[in-house]
């Protein structure tokens, strides 16, 4: 399949908008691929990055963030000072699990971005899934974010729904048909979206679709501009 030569990456950055530089991620099918991809984009170009989030994320012992400094405690998030150029992560311990980083406290979150040129949020919670139908409390887009990304993963084309979508009670084939219903429910993977001024759509994992699979999905309609991809290839399609 032919796919554009300009980076995926750059073109996130340049859709978010380079002076907004707060940016939360929803939605499943490589979210947090996307932060780290973004936080390493944005390192080459000397910026400081803090990545962390509003609901839980892997722990870096599940999860390779790229990171320089990992902060697991909020005495040593204010005591850290960051360099040009460090991405840093951000996110509290659980006592009773150790797999997975949770949100630090909801009263600090505004002071998290002071420090840093951007700060990277994962938003939402999909268990691992590719599609997400929320619940009412997710996803939990923080108020002060400047952008959002919304992912959707591909890897979902041509499954069954009930499989591929964390929410989902229905059993369908994912499809373009599927998948405009998933864009025009209120509960779907765009919601919250239109709490910030800048938005994108990322359908990710591009590389898994064939030709004719593309341009069905490239018929789904959105208010909101798509991008279309891979993130681990970083291309565009």
């Amino acid at each position: 399949m032919k796919t554009e030569k300009v980076s995926l990456v750059a073109e996130l950055v340049q859709c978010i908008g380079q002076d907004n530089r707060v940016v939360s991620l929803t939605g499943g099918g490589g979210k947090t691929t996307v932060m780290v991809a973004l936080a390493s984009y944005l390192k080459k170009c000397g910026y400081s990055v803090l990545l962390s989030t509003t609901t839980s994320i892997p722990s870096q012992t599940l999860f390779d963030y790229g990171a320089d400094v990992v902060l697991t405690n909020e005495s040593d998030f204010f005591t850290y000072e960051p360099h040009k150029g460090d991405v840093v992560l951000y996110a509290e311990k659980h006592v009773m699990d150790y797999k997975r980083f949770y949100s630090p406290r909801e009263e600090i979150l505004p002071f998290l971005s002071k420090k840093y040129d951007y700060l990277l949020l994962i938003a939402d919670v999909s268990k691992n899934l590719p599609l997400v139908k929320h619940r009412e409390e997710y996803p939990r887009i923080a108020s002060f974010s400047k952008a959002v990304i919304a992912v959707v993963g591909m890897s979902c084309f041509g499954k069954l729904s009930d499989d591929m979508c964390l929410g989902e009670d229905h059993k369908e084939k994912v499809d373009e048909i599927y998948l405009q219903s998933l864009f025009d429910n209120a509960q779907g993977c765009l919601k919250g979206l239109e709490s910030c001024n800048h938005a994108v759509v990322l359908l990710n994992q591009c590389d898994v679709l064939q030709e004719e699979q593309l341009a069905q999905v490239k018929r789904v309609k959105s208010s909101y501009k798509i991008v279309y991809g891979s993130v681990e290839q970083d291309c565009m399609y």
